[in-house]
């Protein structure tokens, strides 16, 4: 059994997330997060494969989690990434690794807290 968190700030803005499930008829939301957290496993998937290169592929990687981050209330990965994509380009390799594991970390451990509260949400439902 996956690891219950409680939702923490500093990882989901739940905001952000009560704003969605108010707007969304309930299986819509619940099938959204789904999607996302599908997708949030690809994108790690592409973060870790480029192994820190400072690229442009690294730049777009990041770009496309930092919207979809901020788009879902995974508001420390959005912080995150709005650091590290503004440097990707420009610092050298091993500092681009460095920052990718302690990424794919972060989304780990968003994606656990996530899940937490999609599966108190269903609970509730």
């Amino acid at each position: 059994m996956p690891k219950q968190h409680a939702p923490d700030p500093t990882y989901l803005d739940m905001q952000r997330l009560q704003k969605l499930r108010a707007a969304l008829p309930y299986e819509k939301y619940i099938k959204l997060y789904e999607t996302f957290l599908a997708e949030l496993g690809l994108i790690v998937q592409s973060l870790a494969a480029l192994s820190g290169y400072p690229d442009q592929n690294l730049a777009n990687a990041l770009h496309q989690l930092k919207g979809c981050a901020a788009n879902f209330g995974a508001s420390a990965i959005w912080q995150y990434t709005e650091q590290f994509e503004q440097k990707a380009t420009s610092q050298d390799w091993q500092k681009n690794a460095q920052n990718i594991q302690e990424l794919i970390k972060l989304c780990a451990e968003t994606d656990a807290r996530l899940r937490t509260v999609l599966s108190q949400e269903k609970a509730g439902a």
